[in-house]
């Protein structure tokens, strides 16, 4: 298994704050009462155990990465009873290694990218794309990180970023930060890019609605 350097630091706006590194490989099944699946390089393997918040889509999607090249990112961890001393790759983000080859620079960047490395993009105006959160009402990002009132969060699967200066409106829509039953709308926020303590804050300078994810706010 390939095993990208990793910095064992806290990623600041992931919803369980660990570092961690990449690692790729093939999936196969593999019989566990911890693990599901099996990430195998060209001679070792090592059991898979998604955190909390990528349970269901592992669930969802895994038996279709059977036999393909994948990238995991997470950490090397205990899972189960530690008396056993089991290991397993801790994961919270996962894709095809095809469609990570193929990426280029000029791809608007998702959340995770944005969290992982907030200064590279510090000062820019970017888009990104993710699910209304509302006010903090899921406690995505720590409290005290809120730093105006109108603040809200954009969250796409662990990874969060406040969104100022704009409430969450725009054309034909305007959704409530204080309710949750409005927290399954994509939204798409253009805005410029600010840090503080490595956390994310976009000023938002358009905000647009792109559909509705029923469900996944009654899942919280």
């Amino acid at each position: 298994m390939n095993c990208a350097a990793g910095v064992g630091a806290d990623i600041p706006g992931r919803t369980r704050d660990q570092g961690g590194a990449a690692y790729t490989g093939r999936v196969i099944e593999y019989a566990s009462n911890y693990t599901n699946y099996m990430l195998c390089g060209d001679r070792y393997c090592i059991g898979v155990a998604p955190v909390e918040e990528m349970l269901q889509f592992f669930l969802d999607q895994g038996r279709s990465w059977f036999h393909r090249r994948v990238e995991v990112i997470g950490t090397i961890d205990l899972v189960g009873d530690p008396r056993d001393s089991r290991y397993a790759s801790r994961v919270w983000s996962v894709q095809l290694f095809e469609e990570t080859v193929r990426r280029s620079g000029r791809e608007p960047p998702t959340l995770e990218t944005l969290v992982r490395g907030p200064d590279a993009a510090a000062g820019r105006s970017i888009t990104v794309r993710g699910t209304f959160r509302g006010a903090n009402l899921f406690e995505d990002l720590p409290p005290e990180t809120r730093r105006r009132p109108g603040d809200w969060v954009l969250k796409d699967g662990p990874f969060s970023i406040w969104v100022t200066g704009r409430a969450p409106k725009g054309e034909g829509f305007s959704l409530d930060p204080a309710s949750r039953s409005e927290c399954d709308w994509r939204l798409e926020v253009t805005g410029r890019v600010e840090t503080a303590a490595r956390y994310v804050y976009l000023r938002a300078k358009s905000v647009a609605l792109l559909r509705r994810e029923r469900g996944e706010a009654d899942e919280q």
